[in-house]
């Protein structure tokens, strides 16, 4: 029977987003990418740089509960925790980066 199985990944830089998608286009089943309001195909690396890298993403696998195991343990390298933080972006706010004098 196929359910939807999330869990939450950081993919801070293009290799990350390599190894990832090297993983995902492979498999069979739905994978999709959450950032957001965006939901994306997880094994479009083009799609996934539209997405922010900088906060966490949500990957959802519309499988079996076997076959989410097998995936999550292979994304297990790219699962969000407090030992790998996000860097913040600049806001557009911060005075360093005004352009035309301002």
């Amino acid at each position: 029977m196929q359910t939807t199985h999330s869990m939450r990944v950081l993919l801070p830089g293009g290799d990350k987003v390599n190894d990832f998608v090297r993983i995902t286009s492979v498999k069979s089943y739905p994978i999709f990418l959450c950032g957001g309001r965006y939901r994306i195909n997880a094994k479009s690396l083009i799609g996934i740089f539209s997405l922010d890298l900088s906060r966490s993403l949500i990957v959802q696998a519309d499988c079996s509960d076997q076959e989410a195991e097998a995936l999550f343990e292979e994304l297990q390298k790219f699962v969000a925790g407090e030992e790998e933080p996000v860097e913040e972006q600049p806001k557009k706010s911060d005075k360093r980066f005004h352009f035309f004098g301002k």
